[in-house]
């Protein structure tokens, strides 16, 4: 399976929409410290339904810094 990183509105938007399952299925879906913390953090959209995906590792939260392999023109 392909792996996903994904932003926390883009997260929201899909989770708003009805379309985070599309992406669980299709995509190994990751995301870093700062969005996952966004994404479990009270008063955001989701949030609970957020913290049952990680439980569930539907999502994987990348602890370690993460690397850019290219250059941002």
């Amino acid at each position: 399976m392909k792996k996903c990183l994904i932003d926390s509105s883009s997260a929201i938007l899909l989770y708003k929409s009805g379309l985070m399952q599309t992406l669980i299925s299709t995509f190994d879906v990751r995301v870093g410290t700062v969005i996952y913390k966004k994404l479990t953090c009270s008063g955001y959209p989701g949030c609970e339904q957020f913290k049952k995906k990680f439980q569930g590792k539907q999502f994987e939260w990348r602890k370690k810094k993460m690397r850019r392999t290219a250059p941002i023109p």
